[in-house]
């Protein structure tokens, strides 16, 4: 049609959804076929959401959690504290796994301890903990897309113990495949097509290892709904990193990301907030109120795995947006020297592959880089560095002081910091970098 431009379309998906969209969406989603919730008929045992946000309160006062915290109890105190809250944890786990093998009709070899009386000093900085544990018939969900293909998910996953991020039982979650396993050449296409570099791949695809793949999605914790190879999350406001990979891939893929996202009733705003068609009665939920409905309905859920895993062009949008919101290179950093400010990036100092994967992680994990600025301070005071630069013979024993979840210095697919005789015959990193494993 005459006139009928990319920008045309651009703007009209980023202004919302007309009455006909979403009159559309609803029609393809309430065919007879296409959900279908079954309740479970075995009982299990599940950490509660009420615990988990216990188990976290609790963990920040020991300075433990993502965000670290002050610990408030002496070492003798936490100690003690520390070992009734597990002894506890564990007593519920098998007496309710007890309850629910009676309840199944089934045998149970465990028992449970009591675990006494909890010490005074727990109480002087919380409260009672609620029931960490509990019983739960989890429902089963089968999501049925117009052309017949099938998504399956369960609730109430099985999250690790004393896990302090569950929020939503009817969350579910899909890990996906682990990018690394793809061929070697269709990451290469990716990368490609993302416009990053082999380098910049090496380093996402390690750092993925510890979130998920292209089609992973995650709708039980704190991070609401997160989704793809690095689990871009949409947090409490409803945008967040999972908001800008939708603006990208709409504005890259407009044509891709109609047939693929729209159609079924998701999308994002212009200002960076989700933006979903309810399947229930084609309201438009914006925000927070579209994250929860994401969480709520397996339907929206299901669009976004779909795509992860059939759609190449969402997975290039993901490895681009991951480079530009994760990959710390170019971040600007200020360390205080002993001759004043040292002013510069993060890739003065970390030149190699591990080193940038490390502070990765804490990007990803985090939101920030940690204690890496500190960590250079102390370093350019003890060394009299005049410019950033100056610390880059360090970078390794940088990276062992600013591990996060991983210790990247054992993956043979990055380049690692190299290590040279000082001048005292002692081993320091060089600011050069040999990779173990394939070339380039």
């Amino acid at each position: 049609m005459a006139g009928i431009t990319a920008t045309t379309v651009l703007a009209a998906m980023a202004s919302g959804f007309t009455a006909t969209e979403r009159e559309a969406i609803v029609a393809q989603w309430n065919r007879p076929e296409a959900y279908r919730v079954e309740p479970s008929d075995r009982w299990e045992v599940r950490l509660t959401v009420e615990g988990s946000e216990w188990l976290l309160d609790y963990d920040r006062l020991r300075g433990r959690g993502k965000g670290g915290g002050m610990r408030v109890w002496s070492a003798p105190e936490e100690a003690a504290i520390e070992a009734w809250v597990e002894a506890v944890a564990v007593a519920q786990k098998a007496y309710f796994g007890q309850l629910a093998a009676q309840a199944n009709n089934e045998s149970f070899s465990g028992h449970w301890v009591d675990p006494g009386s909890p010490p005074v000093a727990l109480f002087e900085h919380t409260i009672w903990p609620p029931p960490l544990y509990g019983m739960v018939k989890p429902n089963r969900y089968t999501v049925t897309f117009p052309d017949g293909q099938t998504i399956t998910y369960t609730d109430q996953v099985a999250v690790r113990h004393r896990y302090g991020y569950f929020r939503y039982g009817h969350g579910v979650m899909r890990p996906g495949v682990p990018a690394r396993r793809l061929p070697a050449e269709e990451l290469d296409a990716l990368m490609r097509a993302a416009g990053i570099s082999a380098s910049e791949g090496r380093i996402l695809l390690a750092v993925s290892l510890l979130e998920g793949g292209f089609e992973s999605i995650n709708t039980y914790d704190t991070g609401l709904v997160s989704v793809g190879v690095i689990q871009f999350a949409c947090l409490r406001e409803g945008g967040g990193s999972l908001a800008q990979l939708l603006k990208r891939n709409r504005q890259q893929n407009p044509a891709q990301h109609e047939e693929r996202f729209r159609r079924y009733g998701v999308d994002a705003t212009d200002d960076g907030r989700l933006m979903v068609v309810r399947p229930t009665d084609g309201t438009v939920a914006v925000g927070s109120e579209a994250a929860q409905a994401i969480i709520d309905d397996k339907r929206l859920t299901a669009v976004f795995e779909r795509a992860g895993r059939e759609c190449r062009a969402f997975r290039a949008a993901q490895l681009r947006t991951a480079r530009d919101l994760y990959l710390p290179a170019d971040d600007p950093i200020r360390v205080r020297g002993p001759h004043g400010l040292l002013v510069g990036r993060v890739r003065d100092v970390m030149r190699s592959e591990a080193g940038l994967a490390t502070l990765t992680d804490r990007k990803v994990h985090t939101g920030s880089l940690g204690p890496f600025v500190q960590v250079l301070a102390e370093y350019a005071q003890t060394t009299g560095a005049k410019q950033l630069s100056d610390l880059a013979p360090y970078e390794a024993d940088i990276i062992a002081r600013t591990i996060h979840r991983r210790d990247y210095r054992s993956d043979a697919t990055l380049t690692q910091p190299a290590r040279v005789e000082n001048r005292e015959g002692q081993r320091n990193p060089s600011r050069g970098g040999q990779r173990k494993g394939r070339g380039e």
